[in-house]
């Protein structure tokens, strides 16, 4: 993601509501496929959440992970709009401030109706009906910022994609990602 420097120094300085409208514009101004809101929950969930004194989640934003093949890197990109093309990375990413070393969060992934096949790890279950993955994990906050990314294959259907969050039982975050075709 490209960075708004002077809205996240506004950000650094002001209040958490202000913070969270100011990176809310950040994240905005840095997609590069911006999209107007939905009636689905928001994309960014602002203002801090207090999980614990040693754990604040800062923003929850949901999108297109895409991982550039000459330098190891993954960028993320915030939308609600996504073609569906195999190959292409989706998930989330949080911001975090604490001083813990891991992070347990909960995951809840549900698809418009059950893909060819989920190609799952052991932390994930899946509902009866196949269309919803739950994945229940730890994470190391790199840099201030969990996440977590699935990869479309052939045979995922198009539709809205939900992805709702949940650190140490509370939840965080809530995004549908729109899928069409390519």
């Amino acid at each position: 993601m490209r960075s708004q420097p002077f809205l996240r120094q506004a950000a650094a300085r002001c209040g958490p509501a202000l913070a969270g409208i100011l990176l809310v514009l950040a994240s905005t101004l840095a997609s590069p496929s911006h999209t107007a809101p939905s009636a689905a929950p928001a994309q960014l969930t602002s203002g801090v959440i207090e999980i614990s004194p040693d754990l604040h989640i800062l923003s929850v934003e949901f999108g297109r992970v895409s991982p550039d093949r000459l330098t190891g890197l993954t960028t993320f990109t915030p939308t609600q709009d996504m073609t569906m093309t195999p190959g292409q990375g989706y998930g989330w990413r949080m911001r975090v401030k604490t001083t813990r070393q891991s992070i347990k969060w909960k995951e809840v992934l549900t698809l418009p109706t059950a893909p060819a096949s989920w190609g799952i790890a052991p932390h994930v279950t899946l509902s009866l009906d196949r269309r919803i993955a739950t994945s229940r994990s730890a994470s190391t906050p790199q840099a201030g910022i969990i996440s977590s990314s699935w990869i479309f294959v052939a045979g995922d259907p198009l539709g809205n994609y939900t992805m709702e969050l949940e650190v140490e039982g509370v939840e965080v975050g809530r995004g549908t990602l729109h899928v069409h075709p390519f």
